[in-house]
């Protein structure tokens, strides 16, 4: 193994061990969660570090992140049923979904289940690459989502799906967010997590301006999104208006209402669409990782 940089990497952006650093998955865990469980991650945090110098390290951390899932889901049955399972991943998986056990949406466990057994049962050469952090990360999050309060999830989840379905309709083709004096053109938002577990009740919002998606010496300079604590949030004409926590100010998101606001956009996003770097895969590896630290906030 070599000790420079696998130059795989410039493809996705990253061009020094600071680049790389700042991408890394952030593998924490809820207390609760078994031992053995944490200790196999030890293996998945240096085979990534690795991949740094050999790029195929990547693909051996996510492979053990997998199995180690799957342990963990045995681990759990046998702490909630008394009993331990004989069942299938797949079985495993639809015991937690009827718990109540993921955060998740049943299609991304259920696409968790399908790359398990595409690692399983190999027929041809694959390789995840770079995917696999974000992959990681979600693994991670299952895992910990193992050993949450049930009634607190199923709040949590209500509200999370309201907020992010009027958040989508009002960002579907770009917005404006003003916040402390500023006038940005905001192409996602997201709310990464409602914290229920705490009084009051927090809500971190993710906006993220748009940058400048066109390649310069073969890097793209991307701004990194505003990710603001809220603790309330509602509409108002046609607006949507969240009080921070931090300072006692507020932010309104709007419509795209100006021409020449909705032609910068356009014109934006086909430079987005187009760009030979994969940027709508970066976006929501990072969306995962900013998600991952807020959540682990409540904890530490």
């Amino acid at each position: 193994m070599g000790s420079k940089q696998d130059n795989i990497w410039k493809c996705w952006n990253i061009h020094s061990k600071q680049d790389f650093d700042h991408f890394l998955p952030r593998i924490e865990f809820h207390p609760q969660v078994d031992k053995e469980v944490t200790q196999r991650f030890d293996l998945v945090r240096k085979l990534i570090h690795h991949s740094y110098h050999e790029y195929d390290f990547l693909d051996a951390a996510y492979e053990r992140a997998l199995l180690t899932l799957e342990m963990s889901l045995h681990r759990r049955h046998i702490e909630l049923e008394g009993t331990p399972s004989e069942h299938t991943l797949t079985a495993l998986i639809s015991w937690g979904q009827n718990r109540g056990l993921f955060e998740d949406q049943k299609r991304i466990t259920d696409g968790l289940v399908n790359l398990r057994n595409h690692v399983g049962h190999l027929k041809a050469h694959y390789q995840v690459g770079y995917l696999a952090l974000g992959l990681i990360q979600r693994i991670i999050e299952i895992i910990n989502d193992l050993y949450e309060d049930d009634e607190l999830r199923k709040k949590r989840k209500r509200e999370i799906r309201c907020c992010q379905r009027i958040l989508k309709q009002v960002v579907n083709d770009g917005a404006i967010l003003e916040w402390q004096k500023q006038r940005l053109i905001i192409f996602r938002a997201e709310l990464l997590w409602f914290e229920n577990r705490l009084s009051p009740h927090r809500y971190y919002f993710l906006f993220w301006p748009l940058f400048d998606p066109i390649e310069k010496e073969e890097s793209v300079k991307i701004c990194d999104p505003l990710v603001i604590c809220c603790d309330m949030w509602k509409t108002k004409e046609n607006t949507l208006v969240f009080h921070e926590i931090n300072d006692d100010g507020e932010l309104r998101l709007l419509d795209l209402s100006k021409s020449e606001d909705e032609c910068k956009y356009r014109d934006w996003k086909q430079l987005f669409d187009q760009s030979s770097f994969p940027l709508q895969q970066f976006v929501e590896i990072e969306i995962g990782k900013r998600r991952m630290e807020v959540r682990c906030l409540y904890k530490r």
